[in-house]
């Protein structure tokens, strides 16, 4: 982090005192912590916008320490899984390629509040062109989707793509109307 302000450390003393705003820094150019009913937020040193970031009032004891834990936001890895999450063997049983959009509810892989998520993808088909789509549960138009087809008669086709999900960790596929010789799907992780 270099020399930026969240690489030190500023003891405040606040036992005894009635202020209810602190300058982080001696050149009051710094951000303020500022007690605003009960909630500590973080303001800019002009006192008129504050960080989405708080922390409730600490308990009466003057020498409690109060932690602060900032929400690291971005992707999680979901580990090493041991099969394929969806596995179509052209039954069309497990993925329904049949020329229409379908969901593919993830909520019992990836927890609520991702935004997107990573998916490893590997189709087969011995026709050129077969399409695989996907997209954000809610779109309907042509330009935000993933679209995977067949380059190669019969060869496997693997693919890593992010797609976004909707609040229900849904997301949609399409694939042509056919029975693929495989399409393979794995959650490799999320992004919150």
């Amino acid at each position: 982090m270099g020399n930026s302000a969240l690489s030190k450390q500023f003891p405040i003393n606040t036992a005894s005192t009635t202020s209810a705003t602190f300058q982080v820094d001696s050149a009051n150019t710094g951000p303020k912590l500022k007690n605003s009913s009960g909630v500590m937020q973080i303001r800019d040193s002009a006192d008129a916008a504050f960080a989405k970031l708080s922390v409730l009032t600490p308990t009466a004891d003057e020498n409690a320490t109060t932690k602060l834990y900032v929400d690291a936001r971005g992707f999680v890895d979901r580990g090493d899984p041991t099969a394929y999450d969806y596995n179509e063997t052209g039954s069309k049983a497990v993925l329904n390629t049949d020329g229409t959009w379908h969901d593919l509810d993830l909520s019992a892989i990836v927890p609520a509040g991702a935004k997107a998520v990573l998916i490893r993808l590997e189709t087969c088909d011995d026709e050129l062109g077969s399409e695989f789509k996907l997209r954000k549960k809610g779109n309907s138009n042509e330009y935000n989707i993933v679209n995977t087809n067949t380059m190669v008669a019969s060869a496997k086709h693997p693919w890593t793509v992010v797609v976004a999900c909707d609040s229900n960790r849904v997301v949609q596929y399409f694939g042509a109307n056919r029975a693929f010789i495989y399409i393979r799907v794995v959650i490799t992780g999320w992004f919150i």
